[in-house]
């Protein structure tokens, strides 16, 4: 029987939405985007195993907005709102609606 592990990536998004600061220098969204995608390529070439905490939050964004084009989250979540800072805001909204939905949807199994 296997069991998940806990995603050290979502404990990683909450100290960066304390402080995105601390981390990038810049509250930026395309940082916490090349840190998402870094992190992940990091597990892949280790052969690491790890719960894809964000499986399902790119489909998630695109019904959210209602937006049926080819962006990825991060295009989207960018070209809709005015600037990188608002887009970390918006971001860290998306992923906390999208975790509460995950886990309520995980209970109900």
């Amino acid at each position: 029987m296997r069991t998940e592990k806990p995603c050290n990536l979502r404990e990683i998004l909450d100290m960066i939405k304390r402080n995105p600061y601390l981390f990038f220098g810049v509250k930026s969204l395309d940082s916490i985007f090349f840190f998402i995608s870094g992190y992940y390529l990091r597990a892949e070439l280790e052969n690491s195993e790890y719960t894809d905490c964000l499986d399902g939050f790119e489909e998630f964004v695109h019904s959210h907005y209602e937006d049926m084009s080819t962006r990825n989250w991060h295009g989207l979540i960018v070209h809709e709102t005015r600037t990188q800072e608002d887009a970390v805001d918006r971001f860290f909204e998306l992923i906390e609606m999208f975790f509460g939905l995950t886990e309520r949807d995980n209970g109900s199994r």
